[in-house]
């Protein structure tokens, strides 16, 4: 992952970043992403099969499934319950 942030990107993709880790590990690079988010404004494009890492780290949540329904939400918890608007890809 340290590569990914070398030369001061704007924009930097991460697949899964934490998978696999302990959870002491998986808080450490939270905070070690969100800080470049913060500090350096850095714009990151993070795929992952942990909500509470998409809520936490995210400013926009997009969930895919089956490639048939994209649902898109701004700034707002995905854990909780909340209207959310459905975008149907192109096929």
């Amino acid at each position: 992952m340290a590569i990914a942030f070398i030369g001061d990107p704007a924009v930097v993709i991460l697949d899964e970043p934490t998978s696999g880790m302990d959870p002491q590990s998986r808080r450490f690079t939270w905070d070690v992403i969100r800080g470049f988010k913060v500090d350096k404004g850095i714009s990151i494009l993070l795929t992952t099969h942990f909500m509470d890492e998409a809520d936490i780290l995210s400013d926009r949540v997009a969930i895919m499934s089956k490639v048939r329904r994209c649902t898109f939400k701004l700034v707002q918890p995905v854990l909780k319950p909340r209207q959310v608007s459905a975008i149907e890809p192109e096929m």
